[in-house]
């Protein structure tokens, strides 16, 4: 075994395979926030931020702070939603025959995966081994 801080060999075969799954500072987490109707975004490791640990809050393209931890980021991010008097979308009304259909669908796939989360219980049967 290595140094304290060292990768094993094992480690190190993986982290050529897989460059940030054992050393952190290989590559970090892309990460990416954005509001729908409002340029305001909480960027990390993308294309336009300055380093790839903190995140950083865009608003109309222009880098307006950065933090160390994602949850400081957002409440700054609501913060400014806030103030800027941000209101989402009104849902979309839906007729009596589309809620209908997509209970339907909401149905069929519940079963569906109900059955195959129970299907392990079942296997091995049909005639029994010769001896």
């Amino acid at each position: 075994m290595g140094l304290k801080g060292s990768l094993t060999p094992f480690q190190l075969a993986e982290t050529a395979r897989f460059p940030s799954a054992y050393h952190p500072v290989v590559a970090e987490e892309t990460y990416k926030q954005t509001m729908p109707g409002l340029d305001l975004t909480i960027e990390r490791a993308t294309e336009r931020t300055p380093d790839t640990r903190n995140f950083h809050l865009f608003l109309n393209g222009e880098l307006v702070e950065s933090f160390k931890k994602l949850d400081a980021a957002q409440r700054e991010f609501r913060r400014m939603r806030d103030e800027s008097g941000w209101k989402p979308e009104p849902k979309p009304e839906l007729s009596a025959a589309e809620k209908l259909a997509r209970d339907r669908e909401l149905t069929q796939r519940t079963a569906y995966m109900e059955y195959w989360s129970q299907s392990h219980k079942f296997r091995g049967g049909g005639r029994p081994k010769r001896k």
